[in-house]
């Protein structure tokens, strides 16, 4: 007897119905004008899916009063009791109280607490600093007032990035509370390098070349689609943790596309693209910029390469980093000497920056 190679009807049909699910998904997220990343993002979208296919058919979706009220009732439930469960390890494992400022698109300057303990960080407080003076007596007082807060004996230390307002805050609150440490943030301190050398003329000069091509690619539909179809669909431009670092990631990946970009610039469909009043004489520009073989020097991302895998090492919350940072950087350091001419130039920057992050609770794990 040979085994059957025939479909079952079950089989047969399973596409069909796949199609119908995503079809009927679509419908909804374009009825309601939902972002179509949505179905990209978090983890809910596809529990969602299986859920309702475990239940089975003849299943009536909540209504929208039950959805923010019966359910949002139960998911704050259930967030508070994980929180809850994170607040009974402060005072077995201790917690790191970190302070991060940033601006609303108001301008209006915010200050966000947040609490870490055993790999997992919840979120505090957060205090609208418009029309305060941010010096160190404003600063010291909220942290104090978070401390008191969660519990004084619970606090192992106090994360800040190293403006000076912070700095003198945390030196004040050691002396004030003894057991406590502060540290400055490890990645606010590389960022404000990579900002410095950035600053520096050879270096700059590189950096605005490198937005005047990805400024006037991703200006025109039709050169990112142009550009596209040489590099793979892939992008040119990359989102990452920084600012700074996003400047740098986006050469290093115009370097790794080099070839692909000179040889869209040479096309005819180049030309065609660009050929209006506005766009020929700046596409003239780029393309002298991306045909010279001197922007193409690997020197800034030999320099900037080290110092943003650093950054993304400190930045990540998969593993305690505090043990492995001064390690990191002196790699990075030496890594930089290996491969950039002028290394002595590029080390009296980051060591000026990187001095400042001496603390007794780094030192001690070094």
């Amino acid at each position: 007897m040979f085994p059957s190679k025939q479909k079952s009807l079950k089989q047969f049909f399973a596409p069909q119905k796949i199609k119908a699910v995503g079809k009927a998904i679509s419908n909804w997220f374009l009825f309601n004008a939902i972002p179509f990343n949505a179905a990209d993002s978090g983890p809910y979208y596809q529990s969602m899916i299986n859920n309702i296919a475990e239940a089975g058919t003849g299943i009536m979706g909540p209504s929208g009063r039950q959805i923010g009220s019966t359910y949002l009732d139960e998911e704050v439930s259930e967030i508070d009791g994980y929180i809850s469960t994170l607040k009974a390890k402060w005072p077995e494992y201790g917690c790191t109280i970190m302070c991060d400022g940033w601006s609303t698109k108001n301008k209006h300057p915010i200050i966000n607490f947040m609490i870490y303990c055993d790999r997992s960080m919840i979120y505090h407080t957060s205090v609208d600093c418009t029309d305060k003076i941010k010096n160190a007596d404003f600063i010291l007082s909220l942290i104090n007032k978070v401390i008191d807060e969660i519990g004084e004996q619970n606090v192992v230390q106090v994360v800040t990035d190293s403006e000076a307002s912070n700095k003198a805050a945390g030196k004040r609150l050691m002396l004030e509370r003894p057991h406590i440490f502060w540290s400055p943030c490890a990645a606010h301190c590389i960022d404000l390098m990579l900002e410095d050398i950035g600053k520096m003329t050879k270096i700059k000069r590189c950096i605005e070349k490198a937005k005047k091509i990805t400024s006037f690619i991703y200006n025109s539909d039709k050169i990112v689609n142009l550009m596209k179809s040489y590099t793979k669909e892939r992008e040119l431009l990359r989102p990452e943790i920084t600012r700074f670092a996003t400047v740098f990631i986006d050469i290093e990946s115009l370097v790794r596309y080099s070839m692909e970009l000179k040889r869209m610039c040479t096309t005819p469909e180049w030309e065609v693209f660009n050929n209006t009043t506005k766009r020929r004489s700046e596409a003239e520009n780029v393309s002298s910029i991306i045909l010279n073989n001197k922007f193409w020097s690997r020197e800034v991302c030999s320099l900037m390469e080290p110092l943003v895998k650093v950054l993304k090492l400190v930045d990540q919350d998969k593993k305690a980093t505090l043990p492995i940072v001064y390690e990191a950087m002196d790699r990075a350091k030496m890594a930089i000497k290996e491969t950039v001419k002028d290394w002595q130039t590029y080390w009296a920057v980051i060591d000026e920056r990187w001095y400042k992050m001496w603390t007794y609770i780094y030192s001690f794990n070094y």
